[in-house]
């Protein structure tokens, strides 16, 4: 795995990521810590597992049904897997949805 996809990974298991949930806890950036989809906090679980605006890129990339421990702990191809699926999401926010605006802080979910 390359540097881009260990650098991905770490901050998935570590929380340092650019997501809602935690970017609103440590430093209030957002206005909250909804996900887009107005379900559930945007939280590494829910984007991996849960989110309906991700179910056909989950489907995509999991064509069964996948824990997060094999999603974060798996084997090789597992956690190339994960790697796919964040950077195929990232793509996917460019665009606001109808009424909404664009999510950035999905966009620089990787550095």
């Amino acid at each position: 795995m390359d540097r881009k996809g260990q650098t991905t990974l770490f901050r998935l298991w570590t929380g340092l990521n650019r997501l809602k949930a935690p970017l609103y806890k440590t430093h209030k950036i957002c206005h909250n810590n909804l996900c887009s989809c107005g379900e559930a906090a945007e939280t590494v679980e829910h984007v991996l597992q849960d989110c309906q605006n991700y179910r056909m890129h989950r489907q995509a990339v999991w064509s069964s049904p996948t824990d997060l421990q094999t999603k974060f702990w798996g084997t090789i191809e597992e956690l190339e897997k994960t790697n796919s699926f964040i950077h195929q999401r990232m793509v996917t926010n460019l665009s606001p949805r109808e009424g909404q605006e664009a999510d950035y802080i999905n966009i620089i979910l990787i550095l």
